[in-house]
């Protein structure tokens, strides 16, 4: 399993109308503690972190009213090389066959035949993937699996719907690559 922590000090910056100075203001002034700006900015990046200063995620929790958790997503992702999850989702000989086929495709390329069961195997791999995904969810939820992946189709749903909302109108669109734009300047100085 790979795991990766993201912050997501920008969005609850911009969620309570503040910024990185005044925020910096506002934990010297309450707590006392000199707070390097570096150190809040790079809480500000969408990047994935391996390290950061608790103490003042803290005080940054506190000002902002706000748990850790709202601070920091974790995410946990399988990776292809978990023997045990890879196990679950296809047998020892299909995870063979489908390691063979990849280094044939990367190596001299694949025959029509191949290619198919190439895509057949990826398939297979998906589909099972999914239902053991859905499993864990209706575990963590305490619901059954048809109600999870019921659910799971509801959110999938709207999510389609948001993005089709946000894509039908130019002026999100303009926004995001303004403030994509803004980013990529901010880490070029």
């Amino acid at each position: 399993m790979g795991i990766a922590v993201y912050p997501r000090l920008n969005e609850l910056l911009r969620a309570h109308d503040l910024t990185v100075a005044e925020l910096e203001r506002r934990i010297e002034g309450r707590f006392g503690l000199q707070v390097d700006p570096k150190t809040l900015y790079r809480l500000t990046h969408t990047d994935p972190i391996q390290r950061a200063d608790l103490e003042i995620a803290g005080a940054v929790a506190e000002i902002l009213g706000v748990g850790l958790d709202d601070i920091f997503d974790v995410q946990v992702t399988p990776t292809i090389g978990d023997e045990a999850q890879a196990s679950s989702d296809l047998t020892s000989e299909e995870s063979r066959h489908l390691a063979e086929l990849f280094d044939r495709q990367a190596t001299a390329g694949l025959a029509a035949a191949e290619r198919v069961e190439l895509e057949l195997l990826v398939e297979e791999f998906g589909r099972r993937l999914h239902e053991r995904r859905l499993r864990e969810i209706a575990d963590l939820r305490g619901i059954s699996v048809e109600q999870a992946r019921s659910e799971v189709a509801h959110e999938l749903d709207a999510a389609v719907q948001w993005w089709q909302r946000f894509e039908a109108d130019p002026e999100n669109r303009r926004t995001l690559t303004a403030s994509v734009r803004r980013r990529q300047k901010r880490t070029t100085r």
